[in-house]
C-alpha cells in the first residue's frame, strides 16, 4: 500500500513491535505521541481502523492498576483512498491472519461477526499485545454499525463503518 505525500508516493510501513504504545494513548493536538491508526486490506479496499481510548485514559488506567480493564473502541471505517495524504507517523499497515471478505457496504449487518472478529484480532496483536481482549457490554450493545445517515450527538456526520467496544487487560484502573 502506498500513500501520496506532496505529490510523491511513499510505501506505508507495517505495524511493528516498536509501535505498541507504552501507555494508554492520549488524544488531542498537543500530545507528543501520535495515535497510530491502521490500514487493513480487504476485498472492499483499505479499511481505516482507529483505536479510541477513553478521555483521561492515560491518567485513570495503568500497567500497575488493579481495577477493570481499559475500554477501547475499535472503529472500522469504510474504505478510503490509499493515496490519501496523512502524516507518515500516524498510520501503519496491518495484515490480518486470515483473508477478510466483507459484503458491500462495510456497515451491512451480515458483516457484524467478521467486523467483531477483525477488531478483536487487531486489538490483541497491536495496542493490547500481551494483554487479554474481552467484549465490553457495560453500556448497551458492544458492536454498532454506522451508515451514511448516522449523525453524532453534535449533529455531525459519522464515517460509515463499525464501532466495537472492547476491553484490554494490559492496562487496568488505578486506585
Amino acid at each position: 500500500m502506498t500513500r501520496e505525500t506532496h505529490g510523491r508516493i511513499v510505501e506505508l510501513p507495517y505495524f511493528a513491535a516498536s509501535d505498541v504504545p507504552a501507555r494508554p494513548q492520549v488524544h488531542g493536538k498537543d500530545t507528543a505521541e501520535p495515535t497510530i491508526n491502521l490500514a487493513v486490506e480487504s476485498n472492499l479496499g483499505y479499511l481505516e481502523v482507529l483505536m479510541l481510548y477513553p478521555p483521561f485514559g492515560h491518567v485513570n488506567y495503568g500497567a500497575g492498576g488493579g481495577g477493570k480493564a481499559i475500554p477501547i473502541m475499535v472503529k472500522i471505517e469504510a474504505p478510503y483512498a490509499p493515496t490519501a495524504m496523512v502524516p507518515r507517523d500516524s498510520r501503519r499497515r496491518y495484515k490480518p491472519a486470515q483473508d477478510r471478505t466483507f459484503r458491500a457496504p462495510i456497515y451491512h449487518q451480515r458483516n457484524r461477526q467478521k467486523a467483531i472478529s477483525l477488531a478483536k484480532e487487531i486489538l490483541a496483536n497491536t495496542h493490547c499485545r500481551g494483554g487479554r481482549v474481552t467484549e465490553d457490554h457495560a453500556d448497551g450493545p458492544f458492536a454498532e454499525a454506522y451508515d451514511k445517515k448516522t449523525r453524532s450527538v453534535t449533529g455531525l456526520r459519522v464515517t460509515p463503518g463499525w464501532g466495537i467496544k472492547l476491553r484490554c487487560s494490559r492496562w487496568r484502573a488505578k486506585g
